[in-house]
This record gives C-alpha cells, structure tokens and sequence, in this order.
C-alpha cells in the first residue's frame, strides 16, 4: 500500500487541503494524511474527508510529545516527528510512503517516485544540481551548505527493511537534534541525510529531475514554460523540456501578490511565468479558506495558563535536560516548583503580545540607530581594554551569547552552571 504525507500546525491546514487536493488530482488512488502537530481541541475547523493525525496518536509517549515540543519551536517540532509519522505508516500497513513539506503543490503522476522505491530504501532531492563555475543561486551557498545538501521538503521512503531501519535510525537523531542551529550545525532533519549513504548498505535513489522539488533556491538552473495547460520545465541551456512535478512555494508571501517570496521579494521577477504560477498557487490556497486558518495559535508556543513560552525558555530547557538538571516530565505545567515558576521568579516570563521571535534587522524600529549605539559602546569597551583582550571578549562573545548559556539568570542553577562550549562538551 501507498501513502502521502504532510505535517502542519493549524494555521496551516489550507496550505496541507491544498496540497492534498493536487495529489489527488494527479494520483486519485492514493492515501492522504495530515499530521497536525497542535492540540486537538472542540470548535476546531477540520476538513472532514481529510485524515488527521495528531501528535498523541502516533505513537509518541506523553512524556516524549511534551519534551519535543517545548524544546522544539514549531518548524523543529514538525520535523522531529516525520520519521514517527512514516512508522505510523509503516504500522498502518503501508509500505511505500512520500512526504510532502505543506507548501508544495502536485502537477503530475507520482508513480515514477514509487517505481524507483522498488530497488531503492530512500528517495530525495538536492538543492540543486547543475555545475556552475560562478554561482548564480538567490540563496547563498554557505546557507546552503549550512541548511543540507538535500532539500526534505520531499523525501520518499521504502518502510520494509532497510527503510524501516533508517526511520528508526533518523528518528532517534531527531529526537536529540532537530534543532535549527548553526553553531551546532544542525538544520532540523535535513543535515542527517548528507552522511545516509555512508552508512547504510542498500542504494538511495537521488533524483535530479528538474521538475521534482523546483523552488526558488533551483530556479537559477531552470526554465519555466507551458504548454497548453501543463506546466513544463528544463534546466539553462537544455533542449529537452519535462513536465513539472511539484514545486516547493517556501517563504511564499501569503498578503503580497505583487511580492511571492518573503524573504526575496523581487528575485522571482527575473523568471517568465513565474508570476502565473504563483497567482494559481494564491487561488488554491484560498478556495481552501487560507484566512480562516490564520487565527489558530500554535498550540505549543504557550503555558497551561496561556504565557508564552519564549526562545530563550526553549533553549534553557534544552541545556538544563541536556545536563539531566530538570527532572520534570511537563514542562508546560505552571505550578509552584514548575519551570515555569522560575522563569517566573526570577524575572524571565515575557508580554503576552510580543512577538519577539519574528523581530529582526527587517522589521525593528530604528535598527540602524540601535546597532550604532552598541558600536559606540564597543568602541570604548576596545580603547578601555586594548584590542588583543577585546578580540578575547569577541571571541568569548560568541558562544557566551548562546541562549543555552543563559540558564545562570535562574539562580537556583547558578551552582550547577557549565558553561557549553560546542568544542569542548565536558566543560
């Protein structure tokens, strides 16, 4: 049996109906399920021909889902769980499983993805694959070597045998490690899979078809173009055109149709068609009622008394379990003695309706007078200390500000405090 897969908070539902109904559209015999990791709760709009999986029904322990999810933010956390979700598949009676990443729409049959499962346990797409001496991608390629050689927005899987092992394999890693974190040079699931054929025996099927996974960091190597009704593409320079097979809408801008791409709002502009192609994807997203989701909170981004749980509290946690020092099994609970409490306690709780994770260079008031101010105050910080020791501060600065590091402001921990240096795990 086969099955498709996606994973999304309930904000993003018409992002999944929409994906779903591609799929159907191109491969109607085919299983869909969406995992929504988000608490289920009465009153919730949910589709009702769509099958919902939600964290507490594959197979994830109490203890597990409340661990993974406050450690975790919400792009880490729906990551961690999709090896768990191809074992809940594997469990169901499947043996054959792709999954989709949310944003991504479906033009054309996908059995040529679940023949070359047949004598392959994994099948995956790079970022791109065309040689370039002078590099030409929107994306830069250190972020690219930082995010993974493969993009898992898609991946499909084999479930029996070397496959089963590999979920079992990725899902303990992801357990530990789903992290988005360049100093430890984890990007949440992708990094995992650059070693997989290093240490598994059977072949992993890499495809390097153009029209598999297309998206804005491989539009440089590609060319758009119809015909008739069908979406056709082609690498640069290249006679022979295919048809589209999916294409991946990340950083989609859901409030601009003059701007697609939040995080580079005029790159698109270079590519014919690629305006039509987004205006379609907007159409989609909302016949499937993509404001109506908006209004969900992730579930997971408050306490039990409705408090957000910030970055730095994630982070802390981490380093606290990290060294076995919190010893409770729902760190979302607010009672005296909770973690909460201390965070509470010692002044770390924050407003309600401050966004503080959204914040940056982009949307910060006045972000240039800031940076300036802390410059001036460098500055006198390097003539009072000369430079070599204000190069050692620097140099200290670097993983001093970590948020892990940060669990010294709790000072019933400041006595058990160790300090992480990436290089150096016993200090």
């Amino acid at each position: 049996m086969k099955a498709i897969f996606t994973i999304v908070a309930k904000n993003y539902l018409p992002l999944a109906y929409s994906l779903q109904y591609s799929v159907k559209k191109n491969n109607p015999s085919i299983d869909f399920f969406v995992f929504v990791c988000d608490n289920k709760e009465e009153g919730d709009i949910l589709d009702l021909e769509t099958k919902h999986i939600f964290p507490d029904e594959i197979g994830i322990s109490e203890e597990l889902l409340h661990d993974l999810s406050f450690k975790y933010n919400v792009t880490e956390f729906c990551t961690s769980i999709k090896p768990f979700s191809f074992q809940y598949l594997k469990d169901k009676g499947y043996s054959k499983a792709i999954y989709f990443d949310p944003d991504i729409l479906v033009y054309q049959s996908l059995d040529f993805i679940f023949k070359a499962l047949e004598s392959h346990f994994l099948v995956i797409t790079p970022h791109y694959c065309q040689l370039e001496q002078e590099y030409t991608g929107v994306r830069n390629e250190g972020m690219i070597l930082f995010s993974g050689v493969y993009n898992l927005g898609f991946c499909a899987v084999n479930l029996i045998n070397e496959g089963a092992k590999f979920i079992n394999w990725w899902g303990a890693r992801l357990e530990k490690y789903s992290y988005a974190d360049k100093t430890d040079g984890l990007h949440t699931d992708q990094k995992w899979i650059d070693i997989v054929h290093c240490i598994f025996e059977e072949p992993i099927c890499i495809l390097k078809h153009p029209g598999t996974n297309a998206a804005i960091w491989n539009m440089h190597e590609r060319v758009l173009s119809k015909a008739g009704d069908t979406w056709m593409i082609s690498f640069k320079g290249a006679h022979e055109e295919f048809p589209l097979i999916f294409y991946h809408f990340s950083s989609f801008n859901y409030y601009s149709e003059q701007m697609p791409n939040k995080l580079f709002p005029d790159y698109l502009k270079r590519f014919p068609l690629m305006d039509l192609l987004c205006k379609q994807y907007r159409s989609i997203l909302l016949e499937n009622k993509l404001f109506e989701y908006k209004s969900y909170k992730y579930s997971y981004n408050f306490y039990r008394n409705g408090d957000p749980v910030s970055p730095l509290h994630r982070r802390i946690y981490r380093r606290l379990k990290d060294l076995r020092i919190y010893e409770g099994t729902n760190p979302f609970e607010v009672g005296k003695g909770s973690l909460y409490d201390k965070f509470k306690i010692n002044n770390l709780l924050f407003e309600k309706d401050r966004n503080l994770e959204g914040q940056n260079e982009t949307n910060m008031d006045s972000f240039d007078t800031k940076v300036e101010k802390i410059n001036l105050g460098m500055r006198l910080m390097k003539s009072v200390l000369g430079i070599e020791k204000y190069f050692l501060l620097v140099k200290f600065f670097q993983r001093y500000f970590r948020f892990e590091n940060q669990y010294f402001l709790i000072k019933e921990y400041r006595n058990q405090y160790k300090y992480l240096n990436e290089n150096r795990p016993d200090v």
